[in-house]
């Protein structure tokens, strides 16, 4: 690489030069300016030669990075249409325009410009003689900093990271970290209520991915729905732009059980009896009756919303005197078990 600051002055009769702050590619052979600016008839530039030899017919993309401001307390062409970037694979190729840059006195990113798939489109390949240019068109202070060219892989995603937390008391934070996007579409986060071998899982928001990406890139969701109760399950769908889904590892989050209160009158019981059951939450319920052999003796499902609630229920009056138990199962499949008596 090139060590330290480098100055590379392209226009010394009005003042303004390249200022390369920082260049971070250790296969940079060489980097040399050229021309001398002068408005409306020539440009100034810089040329990186870069070493790509190795990745010559390689089906992995090369990344290209970099940071940019333009300044200048007097400018008098405006935003200039010249001010670009170029690459080509040899020293011999045709220059391909890759980047059109925007001087607006502020630090601009540049990231994910698959190299590989524009000189492929160009009927290019990188050699060691693959050359970047940088060209300006104005009057201006040009600053170039950390350019790079990475290899990345193609797998579609690289998560480092997926975590699920409670917040809020009743919230549950959704984050994941991507180290770099391959053609990422979007993702989705999922949920599922119920037992750990529920399957039912269903959206609760879609975020756009980064596309291409070579740099950590973050990502948040809070769920808010209401009336949360045992586990839930949370999972992140990845969507490629081809239509190709990956799915992460499920996390689980547990919260408050549904809180009832169950009752049954009378007790013993010869045929007919209520079940009283007082819910905080609108959820349905089911409701069994079990005998002590583990075999069901019926079986009741019921939409109840938050308050108090009475069944008429009933057995078989041919039922064997004894000890029975009532259940109350709740959405996440907690239990609620009543000794009932038959006599």
């Amino acid at each position: 690489g090139i060590p330290g600051y480098d100055f590379i002055d392209v226009n010394t009769g009005s003042g303004g030069y390249f200022e390369i702050l920082k260049i971070g590619n250790e296969k940079v052979s060489s980097l040399t300016k050229s021309g001398v600016f002068q408005p409306g008839v020539t440009f100034s530039e810089a040329t990186m030669t870069l070493n790509l030899e190795n990745y010559i017919g390689t089906s992995d993309p090369l990344i290209l990075s970099f940071r940019y401001m333009g300044h200048s307390d007097t400018n008098p062409f405006g935003n200039p249409p010249g001010s670009k970037v170029y690459f080509r694979g040899t020293d011999q190729d045709s220059w391909v325009n890759i980047q059109d840059l925007v001087f607006d006195k502020n630090w601009n990113n540049i990231a994910g410009i698959d190299l590989s798939a524009l000189i492929t489109a160009n009927s290019q390949d990188f050699s060691s003689s693959s050359q970047l240019r940088f060209v300006q068109d104005d009057i201006y202070d040009f600053y170039l900093d950390d350019i790079n060219v990475t290899a990345a892989s193609q797998l579609p995603v690289e998560m480092s990271s997926f975590d699920v937390s409670k917040v809020n008391s009743g919230d549950a934070l959704v984050e994941w970290i991507t180290e770099s996007e391959f053609e990422n579409d979007y993702f989705e986060v999922e949920v599922s209520a119920g037992s750990s071998a529920n399957k039912d899982f269903r959206s609760l928001t879609r975020i756009d991915g980064k596309g291409l990406s070579t740099s950590t890139s973050f990502y948040t969701f809070t769920d808010k729905e209401p009336n949360k109760t045992g586990l839930r399950y949370y999972r992140i769908k990845q969507v490629d732009l081809d239509g190709t889904t990956t799915y992460s590892n499920v996390k689980s989050l547990r919260f408050a059980e549904s809180i009832a209160r169950v009752a049954v009158y009378p007790n013993p019981v010869i045929d007919k009896f209520s079940l009283h059951y007082e819910a905080e939450l609108d959820e349905e319920i089911r409701v069994h009756l079990i005998s002590l052999t583990g075999r069901t003796l019926f079986k009741e499902r019921f939409l109840v919303e938050k308050g108090h609630h009475e069944f008429p229920l009933e057995v078989d009056p041919n039922l064997p005197v004894g000890l029975y138990m009532l259940q109350v199962i709740y959405p996440n499949d907690r239990v609620t078990t009543v000794p009932l008596s038959k006599k």
